[in-house]
């Protein structure tokens, strides 16, 4: 090879050189894209994508509506389970659900201050007058009108008697169905027409009056 051939091949040599590391290269950008496409799963580590919350409006509004439902639910939930261990004549467990201060509703939301000692009392002593002999009655759902079911504030006559009272205290009412009017009165008298549950859902879910 000539000098003129050798300095070509040199000059050759030099301009690939200066190409492949120039950094408009196209191949130079190769191993950044394979280096972002290789990288590492997302792990608990890593921050969490952003996800715009609600407004302000709609989230207060919904919240408000799915606190109300709840209580609700929670209102007539305890208060048909207090109705399903008196009419199973279960002491302890109607003492699970009743507080230790009560009040006895009495007609025209007559609220009477009483004790979970005397309320058991008086649910036991209708049990043991109306025994039926082992027979097993008949499911709530035939005595009472559950599903129109009424979840109110407590109205008491006067305000001597709401003394006690908390603003979240709920009054839950049932209608008695034609067949649980017999039924539901063997168990305590008051119940004949309709069946008043006053709780509290606040803390503890306790029973505080029938």
């Amino acid at each position: 090879m000539d000098s003129m051939d050798r300095s070509a091949t040199v000059a050759l040599l030099l301009a690939l050189g200066s190409a492949l590391t120039s950094p408009g290269c196209a191949s130079c950008s190769h191993p950044s894209r394979s280096a972002d496409t290789a990288r590492a799963p997302l792990t608990d580590r890593d921050p969490a994508p952003h996800q715009p919350l609600p407004s302000r409006g709609e989230d207060a509004s919904g919240v408000r509506a799915l606190a109300v439902s709840s209580h609700v639910d929670s209102a007539v939930q305890l208060a048909l389970e207090f109705v399903a261990a008196v009419r199973d004549a279960d002491v302890t467990r109607i003492r699970s659900l009743v507080a230790d201060e009560m009040f006895r509703l009495g007609e025209r939301d007559f609220y009477r201050p009483t004790t979970a000692v005397a309320a058991v009392r008086t649910l036991n002593s209708a049990a043991t007058r109306t025994s039926t002999g082992g027979a097993h009655p008949a499911p709530l759902s035939r005595l009472l009108q559950v599903q129109r079911a009424e979840v109110s504030a407590p109205r008491p006559s006067s305000p001597e008697m709401a003394r006690g009272l908390l603003p979240s205290d709920t009054l839950v009412t049932f209608p008695v169905t034609p067949e649980g009017r017999a039924e539901l009165a063997r168990w305590y008298p008051g119940w004949s027409a309709r069946v008043r549950i006053l709780v509290r859902t606040s803390g503890v879910p306790r029973v505080i009056g029938f």
